[in-house]
C-alpha cells in the first residue's frame, strides 16, 4: 500500500496537560567478534549441545528518514550443513530510526551451538517516512510502505554459536532499506524504493555495560504491564507506532537509581517508563535507571518537534512512538489509530530535563529547557491526558519534562 504525500500547517487550539522531555541520541559502535582458527597448535572449539542466543535491534540511520516501522515476522539461522534453524517466529514490531546506534532486545532463544554462513528474515508490515517542506513553504509527509524486494541479512562473516549464551546484533541499516532521492517528488515517490537491509554480526556484552557497544540500554521508552508479586520484576511493551508493541522483561536491585517515583514499590501498570539497563544473559535487563516522568500520564509522544508557535502557545510533534490510548485518526476517520502530529498547548506546561544526563553541571554553561528556548528539532517527550487532532481543543499543559 502507498499513501501519497500530504502538507500540513498548524491549527490553534486551547487546552492540554503536557511534559517535555529533551532526550539524547547515543551513538556507539557495534563491533563484531570473530571465532575460530587455523593451524596446527589450535583447533576449533568442539561444538555440542546448546546456546542461549540474544538478539538485540539496533540501526545504522540519518537524519533523511524521521521513522522506519517494521514488524518482524521470522528470523532463521541456515549452518554450514545446510540446516535451518528458526530464532524468531513470532511477530515482533519495531521502529529503527530512534536505534540508531543504540540497542533493544528483540528475543532469546536455545539453539544448535554450530557455525551459521547465513541468515534470513520475513517481514510483515514495513514503512518509512520523510519530512519535509513543501514549495508553499508547508510541512510535507511522505510514507512509503513498498518493499521493493526480499529483505537481505548480511553476515561479514560466519557466526559461531557456542558457550552458555552469547549475543547477536540484528542492524538495520537505513540508508540501504530506504532510497529518496528527495522527501519532496513529482510526480509523488519518484526514485523511492524500500530494499530492507540488515547486519548480522556477534557483540561481546560485559557484565558491567558502559555502552551500546557492550551491552547497554539507554533511554528505553516502554510502558508497564505488569509488576512481579515478588521480588523487583517488571514486565514492560515497546511501542512501534504503526504496527503495534512488543514485550520487554526487566528487574531492579539495591543500584538501581529511581526518578519521579520513590522506588521500585510505586511502579504500577499503566505507568510509562525511561529505563537503562545493562543486558542479561537471559535477554533481559537488569535496570541501573528508572525514570518516570509523570505518573498521572495517560499518553506520551517521542519524536522532533516540527514547529512551536509562542503566541498561541502551540507545538506540533513528529510522534515517532507512542504509548497510551489510542486516537481516532481524523484524516481517515478510523478509530485505533495514533495521530502521528499532535497537537499540545503548552501555556501551562511544566518543562523538565531528563534525569539521564548526569553531566549537566559540569557544562560551561547553566542549562535549561522551557517555552523560550523550546525550537523546532528538539527530540522531546510529551506527556499528556490526551492526544489532539487538529479540529479538536487542547486542555493547558501543567507539566512538562
Amino acid at each position: 500500500m502507498m499513501s501519497a504525500p500530504s502538507s500540513f500547517s498548524p491549527f490553534s487550539s486551547s487546552h492540554l496537560t503536557c511534559s517535555l522531555l529533551i532526550s539524547v541520541v547515543t551513538i556507539a559502535l557495534i563491533t563484531t567478534t570473530g571465532c575460530g582458527s587455523s593451524g596446527s597448535s589450535t583447533s576449533m572449539p568442539k561444538l555440542s549441545g546448546t546456546t542461549s542466543v540474544t538478539v538485540l535491534l539496533s540501526s545504522t540511520a540519518n537524519d533523511q528518514v524521521s521513522n522506519f516501522d517494521l514488524t518482524i515476522q521470522s528470523l532463521t539461522l541456515t549452518d554450514q550443513a545446510g540446516k535451518t534453524i528458526p530464532v524468531l517466529n513470532a511477530s515482533s514490531p519495531a521502529e529503527f530510526v530512534h536505534l540508531n546506534s543504540d540497542i533493544e532486545p528483540l528475543t532469546t532463544v536455545t539453539i544448535a551451538q554450530d557455525v551459521y554462513t547465513s541468515a534470513t528474515i520475513t517481514l510483515g508490515g514495513a514503512e518509512f517516512v520523510c519530512i519535509a517542506q513543501d514549495p508553499t513553504g508547508g510541512l510535507l509527509f511522505s510514507h512509503y510502505s513498498i518493499v521493493n524486494q526480499s529483505p537481505v541479512v548480511n553476515l561479514a562473516s560466519p557466526i559461531t554459536v557456542t558457550g552458555n549464551s552469547m549475543v547477536l546484533s540484528l542492524n538495520l541499516l537505513v540508508s540501504d532499506s530506504s532510497i529518496l532521492p528527495s522527501c519532496y517528488s513529482e510526480p509523488i515517490f519518484t526514485g523511492y524504493s524500500m530494499s530492507p537491509t540488515f547486519s548480522l554480526t556477534p557483540l561481546a556484552v560485559s557484565p558491567s555495560p558502559t555502552n551500546a557497544e557492550n551491552g547497554l540500554v539507554t533511554g528505553l521508552e516502554a510502558t508497564v504491564v505488569s509488576v512481579g508479586a515478588t521480588g523487583s520484576s517488571v514486565t514492560l511493551t515497546v511501542p512501534a507506532i504503526s504496527f503495534g508493541t512488543r514485550t520487554v522483561q526487566a528487574h531492579a536491585n539495591s543500584a538501581t537509581v529511581f526518578q519521579g517515583i520513590s522506588g521500585f514499590s510505586a511502579l504500577a501498570s499503566g505507568m510509562f517508563l525511561n529505563l537503562d539497563g545493562a543486558l542479561q544473559s537471559d535477554g533481559s535487563l537488569l535496570a541501573t535507571r528508572i525514570e518516570v516522568e509523570n505518573p498521572t500520564a495517560l499518553n506520551v509522544s517521542t519524536g522532533p518537534l516540527i514547529s512551536v508557535d509562542t503566541l498561541v502557545p502551540l507545538l506540533t510533534q513528529y510522534g515517532r512512538t507512542q504509548m497510551g490510548p489510542l486516537l481516532t485518526d481524523w484524516v481517515n476517520n478510523q478509530p485505533g489509530q495514533y495521530d502521528e502530529i499532535p497537537y499540545f498547548n503548552f501555556s501551562n506546561t511544566t518543562f523538565q530535563i531528563s534525569g539521564q544526563f548526569t553531566n549537566l553541571q559540569s557544562l560551561p554553561f547553566v542549562p535549561s529547557f522551557n517555552a523560550a528556548n523550546m525550537v523546532g528539532g528538539q527530540n522531546v517527550d510529551v506527556t499528556s491526558p490526551t492526544f489532539s487532532s487538529p479540529e479538536a481543543h487542547t486542555p493547558p499543559p501543567t507539566q512538562s519534562r
